[in-house]
């Protein structure tokens, strides 16, 4: 029988939790810290971070593959959200951002992946993002810039096949 997976466990077990949290906690504490340059503010960003995964863990619906990019939305949603508060300008999140030592693995994945983006056009690496990093629905993105659903989708399909050409070209696609 197949072991459930740690994010399946973490919704039964504190514990399990736990693990998840010391799995990605430099990840996420590093990504406030890029961003603000302040070690309380990133710790307390960090801490509401996991708090609202711990929260919101019951409703998640992905496997362990999923957990990390979900957290990421939460903290990014979560430094928007103070942001706001302070009433001050949100912080922008610039692609020079991901671009600093870090012993994790993804890292340089994630540089191909901001070099990559780097390549399309302003508007496709707005669709993009909206589409796969704030998890956007396509109408709510084409309401934003301006443009019919089926426009919308066509930049996205045009981006992603660029994406796809281009990571083909620079190894990411084997």
């Amino acid at each position: 029988m197949q072991q459930p997976s740690l994010v399946e466990s973490a919704k039964r077990d504190p514990e399990a939790f736990g693990r998840l949290f010391d799995r990605y906690f430099d990840l996420i504490y590093r990504f406030f810290w890029y961003r603000c340059k302040d070690r309380m503010l990133s710790e307390d960003l960090t801490s509401e971070t996991f708090f609202k995964a711990l929260r919101q863990l019951p409703h998640f619906e992905g496997g362990d593959e999923d957990f990390l990019p979900w957290l990421y939305t939460i903290a990014r949603n979560t430094l928007v959200d103070r942001m706001r508060k302070k009433q001050e300008e949100p912080v922008e999140i610039v692609e020079n951002d991901l671009r600093t030592e870090n012993p994790y693995h993804q890292v340089e994945l994630r540089m191909d992946v901001w070099m990559l983006l780097s390549q399309l056009s302003e508007q496709q690496r707005q669709v993009v993002q909206l589409r796969f990093i704030d998890d956007m629905p396509v109408k709510e993105i084409a309401d934003m810039i301006g443009k019919s659903e089926s426009a919308t989708k066509s930049i996205l399909y045009r981006a992603l096949k660029q994406l796809k050409e281009a990571g083909a070209e620079g190894g990411l696609g084997s």
